[in-house]
C-alpha cells in the first residue's frame, strides 16, 4: 500500500467510489469502505492476492479481488511487485529442449535465475506458465 492511501481514509467521494467499483453485484449486504481499505491495506510482499482473500475471506465475501486490486492500481493505493529469482545454480540453457521433462525446462530456466530477469519475462522467453516453472524448479531441487 501506498502513501496515496491516506487519500482513501479521507477522501468521502473515494470512499464511495471504492465501495461501488469492488463489491459483487451479488452481495448479500453493503460493503463499507472500511472494509475495502482494509484489504487494501493487506496488500504486502510476499502475500499474493489469491492468499490475502484466502487470509481474509470473512472481509471480503461481498468483493471482487479482481476489481478491488484493479481499484488500487489505478489509485495509486496499491502497486505490483515484480519477482526477480536467483540462483547459484547458472547452468546453460540445452541446446534441445523437450517439454516432456522437468529437467529440460529447469535447465532452461536456471540461466535466467540471475537476479536481474522478472519471472514475468522467463515466462515469456521459455513460454511456460509460472506454476510450471516453478513446480519443475522446486522438483528438481529436492
Amino acid at each position: 500500500v501506498s502513501t496515496q492511501s491516506t487519500g482513501l481514509f479521507r477522501d468521502e467521494e473515494l470512499q464511495d467510489e471504492a465501495v461501488a467499483y469492488t463489491c459483487l453485484p451479488t452481495a448479500s449486504k453493503e460493503v463499507s469502505w472500511q472494509t475495502v481499505f482494509r484489504l487494501l491495506c493487506a496488500f504486502k510482499p510476499p502475500l499474493s492476492v489469491a492468499d490475502l482473500c484466502g487470509k481474509h475471506k470473512e472481509l471480503g465475501t461481498d468483493i471482487d479481488e479482481r476489481k478491488l486490486v484493479t481499484f488500487g492500481v489505478l489509485h495509486g493505493l496499491i502497486s505490483r511487485v515484480h519477482e526477480y529469482p536467483c540462483s547459484d545454480d547458472h547452468a546453460s540453457a540445452p541446446a534441445v529442449f523437450s517439454k516432456s521433462t522437468s529437467s529440460s525446462l529447469v535447465r532452461l530456466a536456471m540461466p535466467m535465475f540471475d537476479g536481474n530477469t522478472s519471472f514475468d519475462r522467463i515466462c515469456s522467453e521459455i513460454q511456460w506458465p509460472r506454476a510450471d516453472i516453478t513446480a519443475a524448479v522446486l522438483t528438481e531441487n529436492v
